[in-house]
């Protein structure tokens, strides 16, 4: 939309607690997407391989969520060099880290 939540006077965000939801343009819908997950039984939560529940039940500042899928650190194998660059910090990460915090994709939720 117009300003895209951007004030045009002062170019400042005009609610840093707007939440943004991407999806894909292939994606349908088959419930509403929400923001607060803490009732929902309707939703797989995905608690990490720390399984760390934590203020882990409501889009909020530091705290996104994002469909889980298969792939985990399926990956890694693949020449990150080549996709992503050779200095790319992808080619760091672990598969603990890739499991517990890569594995997702749209629809993504975040304030902004």
């Amino acid at each position: 939309g117009e300003g895209m939540g951007i004030d045009p006077a002062t170019g400042n965000m005009k609610d840093e607690d707007m939440v943004i939801i991407l999806l894909d343009p292939d994606q349908a819908l088959l419930n509403p997407i929400g923001t607060d997950f803490s009732e929902d039984r309707g939703n797989v939560i995905y608690h990490g391989v720390k399984g760390d529940t934590k203020n882990k039940q409501r889009v909020k500042h530091g705290s996104p969520f994002a469909a889980t899928y298969g792939f985990g650190d399926g990956w890694r194998p693949l020449d990150i060099g080549k996709i992503a660059g050779e200095d790319s910090p992808a080619k760091k990460v672990s598969a603990a880290e890739a499991i517990d915090h890569y594995a997702v994709g749209p629809p993504y939720i975040a304030t902004a």
